[in-house]
């Protein structure tokens, strides 16, 4: 199996000086030291293939992997990796481009490409290799299929390394309006759970001496009302948290159904989805330019576009864009649907060549990007309204505990 591949750093004696880096060895005259990251499935393998290249091994070090939590790659280097293969393709196969950039790379990150490195060399495919990696997302990987089935896999390249810094510029204004929901999530939990434990018990060991026993049973029943309302406060609570995670893990899940079920969901909530929707355009907008701009036919182009984003509504315009074109539709006329405003509209059908669709594609995603920065804004001042008036029922209860007690006092002083 592929997956038992292993790294392995290996220092090896030649009587010859086969790279820039070895050095003579003071304990075998006549003898260079080298080091160098070999793959095999074993020490032994790796042993038998230095000794075949007439190679001494002196040390061999398997390449620790670390924990899955650790194991996550950067953005930059996803960036710099595609880069690489991108600048390789212009004088060898994208196959032949990707095991020449995993071979030249050195670091901790390689013993994670070796999945990718079998598969090409028992002759599989550039994307089933990228896929073996696994730290690619869906979209980049539609892209980079797209292109290589369309025929413009360096143009779709040079489209994903920019489809990730925006998906960069994305993933930090959703992250922005997560991380605001979720503190505002919790201090309510918060408020709710001392309200519960703490304020309202002491309110039952703390009860008014001098009041009647009408009194009494009125503030006891009003403390245990409060208590209730607060019990369903925090479980309502809790349920929209187990909401909130469920969202997040269907966002990592690969159960491409179960995945469709809650983003239809997540587009159901009002303003939420109006920053999704405009952040969803302008990303394949954005795609749709630079393969324009590349000299992508605009058929490829938007086929590689509709792959580019989940967002039920946003694959459907690029869908039917294709469908119009097949059927032989004008530009104007297949880009022109309800998924664009009367601008945007404006804007696709005036064109007439194609530095001037790429132009306005990039206008579009640009304008789009505004628009679902400003929806997450309104999104976080809806949020903390929500949660203000949350907060505000929350303590209602207990308002109304002390008013009865601070009653039952009043009515004892004027006895």
């Amino acid at each position: 199996m592929f997956n038992s591949l292993r790294s392995y750093h290996v220092d090896y004696l030649l009587k010859s000086k086969a790279d820039a880096n070895a050095v003579e060895d003071r304990m075998a005259p006549g003898h260079f030291r080298h080091r160098a990251l070999i793959v095999g499935e074993s020490e032994e393998e790796v042993v038998s293939v230095v000794r075949r290249q007439g190679g001494i091994p002196v040390n061999v070090e398997m390449v620790r992997n670390r924990f899955k939590f650790f194991k996550r790659v950067s953005a930059e280097y996803k960036k710099q990796f595609l880069m690489a293969i991108h600048f390789n393709c212009a004088s060898m196969s994208a196959a032949r481009a990707l095991e020449a950039v995993i071979e030249s790379d050195t670091s901790s990150t390689r013993a994670q490409l070796n999945s990718a490195l079998a598969i090409i060399k028992r002759g599989g495919g550039f994307i089933e290799a990228l896929v073996s990696l696994n730290f690619f997302n869906e979209s980049t990987l539609a892209i980079l299929e797209a292109g290589e089935r369309t025929g413009t896999l360096t143009e779709a390249l040079h489209t994903a390394v920019e489809h990730l810094d925006a998906r960069a510029v994305n993933n930090k204004l959703m992250t922005g309006m997560a991380s605001m929901a979720g503190l505002e999530i919790f201090m309510a939990m918060s408020t709710v759970v001392s309200n519960r434990y703490v304020m309202l018990p002491m309110m039952l060991d703390n009860m008014p001496v001098d009041a009647t026993p009408a009194k009494t049973q009125e503030i006891l029943d009003a403390i245990h009302s409060a208590m209730l309302f607060s019990d369903v406060m925090m479980w309502g609570t809790l349920g929209l948290f187990f909401v909130v995670i469920m969202a997040v893990y269907a966002y990592f899940d690969r159960d491409q159904a179960f995945r469709t079920w809650v983003d239809d969901k997540v587009m159901s909530v009002p303003v939420l989805s109006q920053a999704i929707l405009h952040s969803a355009v302008a990303n394949s907008f954005r795609v749709a330019a630079s393969l324009v701009k590349g000299g992508v036919h605009l058929n490829a182009a938007i086929a590689i576009a509709e792959k580019s984003t989940r967002v039920p509504g946003v694959m459907r315009y690029w869908a039917q864009a294709r469908v119009r074109s097949e059927n032989g539709d004008s530009v104007a006329a297949m880009l022109s649907q309800s998924m664009l405003d009367n601008s945007d509209r404006l804007l696709v059908g005036a064109h007439t060549d194609r530095a001037q669709l790429a132009t306005s594609f990039a206008t579009i995603a640009e304008r789009r990007s505004y628009m679902a920065s400003k929806a997450s804004k309104r999104f976080g001042m809806v949020s903390f309204f929500a949660t203000a008036v949350y907060l505000t029922v929350a303590v209602l209860g207990s308002i109304y505990v002390i008013w009865i007690q601070n009653e039952s006092l009043l009515s004892g002083l004027k006895g």
